[in-house]
């Protein structure tokens, strides 16, 4: 069902992919359902949908969301609740109709579900609290491995942020419970760590959850050093700071492009960056850089993706609405160029104050000094008019830094 999300304005995502569904044509929160055009999974909107159904049991896909009960000739399938091929054997002698376990292959997804009426859930209470279960289908040695770790803070209870604690070794991580993902890239950032991001230490998937076991890093995000003047459109940081930043923002998102293939990042803001002004933000690192000065790092890879060359436009439209580029609207498909237009609109907003979105009138780069030139051709809307990579966008940085105006 259409699931609100507690942001400044209402926005409606898909339960599934998490796609913003408010970008997506023709939507409208009066539709009693909704084919995500991201996922391909049906929506119904609880408030406005009604199922025509004989039966007081409302099943649901396992695979995709869908409600089975609408599906051609299912209803009558289950009704006739005798033996058949489909049926699973619970053991000998004769088996209740509440033992007996058949399988209905969904037509919207083809997911093979376990139809159980011994399984039903009361209420939809306990349906959804089911759904939000991590540990649901995860292995037992998982879940005994990652039971160990124990809560100390909740960081972020919206995201599902933990600081824990494991009692083994007796240092502090952070657990993450992400329920879009791509697994994919974390294992890829397990094996390969980027200098600048949070390790990687365990991963534990279940049913519809990845919980993630990441390296605790401390510092300030730089989001909540902008607020400190929101509202009156004055930088935070003088111009070398602001220059310091983004080069080592370019450092990191250049290994995340890197990799075989490159990993786009494709959610770059001020939260997602923490600045740890005395090189002591790794606490469980023999690493610590104590007195190195300014050191940037850059987190959360919820949105990440592999790049694919011949992909045409994002299966799954993800990021930020103010730092994200056109094509993240799918308008195209995302490239190492999409993180290079979320880094030209932070530039902006480090060297001038002005938060996107608040100056809808107001040019790229305006206020930006010497460096206007750079965040416009950041942030152009075709991403072929934007730099080619962000080696050439810091190099480009550090000459018009060096640069002497009289």
């Amino acid at each position: 069902m259409y699931r609100p999300v507690p942001y400044e304005m209402p926005e409606y995502f898909c339960t599934r992919c998490n796609a913003n569904l408010e970008l997506q044509k023709g939507f409208s929160p009066d539709l009693s359902s909704w084919v995500c055009r991201a996922c391909g999974m049906m929506l119904t909107n609880p408030e406005e949908a009604a199922f025509d159904t004989t039966d007081d049991v409302v099943w649901i896909c396992d695979g995709c969301g869908g409600c089975l009960n609408v599906q051609s000739g299912f209803e009558e399938w289950y009704l006739n609740r005798s033996t058949d091929e489909n049926e699973d054997t619970l053991g000998e002698g004769d088996i209740s109709d509440k033992e007996r376990v058949r399988n209905w292959i969904c037509t919207e997804c083809g997911f093979e579900n376990r139809i159980c009426a011994g399984e039903i859930y009361l209420n939809d209470d306990s349906y959804r609290l089911e759904q939000l279960n991590p540990t649901k289908g995860m292995r037992e040695e998982d879940i005994l491995a990652l039971s160990c770790y124990q809560e100390i803070d909740c960081l972020d209870e919206r995201r599902k942020v933990l600081l824990v604690h494991d009692p083994e070794s007796g240092k502090v991580f952070v657990e993450k419970i992400l329920d879009t993902y791509d697994i994919s890239v974390y294992r890829k950032l397990m094996d390969h760590p980027v200098s600048g991001m949070p390790r990687i230490i365990k991963l534990f998937e279940g049913e519809r959850h990845l919980v993630i076991i990441e390296e605790y890093i401390s510092g300030v995000t730089l989001e909540d050093m902008i607020g400190q003047a929101a509202g009156r459109n004055v930088p935070v940081f003088d111009e070398n700071t602001a220059v310091g930043i983004m080069c080592g923002l370019c450092d990191i998102v250049s290994s995340l492009h890197a990799m075989d293939p490159p990993i786009i990042h494709r959610d770059i803001k001020p939260s997602n960056i923490i600045i740890d002004f005395d090189g002591k933000g790794r606490k469980n690192s023999e690493e610590d850089r104590d007195g190195a000065g300014l050191v940037v790092y850059l987190l959360d890879m919820d949105a990440a993706k592999f790049f694919k060359e011949h992909e045409n436009r994002d299966t799954v439209l993800l990021g930020t609405r103010e730092y994200a580029a056109p094509e993240q609207y799918g308008f195209g498909a995302s490239s190492v160029r999409t993180d290079i237009y979320a880094l030209g609109v932070l530039f902006d907003e480090l060297l001038t104050g002005r938060q996107p979105g608040n100056d809808a009138g107001t040019k790229s780069g305006a206020g930006c000094g010497k460096y206007a030139g750079i965040v416009e051709k950041c942030t152009m809307i075709d991403p072929g008019d934007r730099y080619a990579s962000v080696e050439e966008l810091k190099a480009e940085v550090e000459r018009v830094a060096a640069m002497q105006f009289h």
